[in-house]
Formats: structure tokens, C-alpha cells, sequence
């Protein structure tokens, strides 16, 4: 979505995917997504939905949200579209 008054707007889709953890095991499916507000001070806001389908058929919605913060160079290379290690 670009730039906004607030920040950049970005949206990443889940294409596939899985999940496993004591009690549950399932895939991810397409269609959710992570819309992320990139602030100009380096804070994003995540707003993270998805559907899982568990082993048993069973359908979860995980909607989840938060604030991460990152230094400036690993936010350039964020939006620049560039790989960075998850340590960072």
C-alpha cells in the first residue's frame, strides 16, 4: 500500500504453511495475512491474521498484534524487500 500519514503500509499474504505444538498439528492456510504499519521512528505494528486447519478438520482463527521494534539499517532493508537474519 505504500506510504501513509502514519507510516508504510505493508501486507504480506500467507500462502501456505504449517503449525505443530503440544496438542496441535495443521497447516496454515492461503488467505491470511500479516498488515503491517512500518512507523518512521522504526516501531511496526503487526496485525496478523490467519486460519489453521487442525489434523482433526477442525478450523482456528489465530488473529494476533503487536509492536516490533528495529533498528534503523535492518528497517531499510526490511522495505528495500532484502533478507535479514531473524537474530537481528
Amino acid at each position: 500500500m505504500g506510504e501513509t500519514q502514519f507510516g508504510t503500509r505493508r501486507i504480506f499474504y500467507f500462502r501456505r504453511g504449517s503449525c505443530a505444538g503440544p496438542g496441535l498439528q495443521g497447516e496454515v492456510l492461503p488467505g491470511g495475512g500479516d498488515w503491517v504499519l512500518a512507523r518512521r521512528d522504526g516501531v511496526s505494528h503487526l496485525d496478523v491474521r490467519m486460519t489453521l486447519r487442525a489434523e482433526d478438520g477442525e478450523l482456528i482463527l489465530v488473529h494476533s498484534s503487536g509492536m516490533l521494534g528495529m533498528s534503523p539499517d535492518v528497517r531499510r532493508r526490511v522495505l528495500a524487500g532484502k533478507g535479514v537474519d531473524p537474530a537481528e
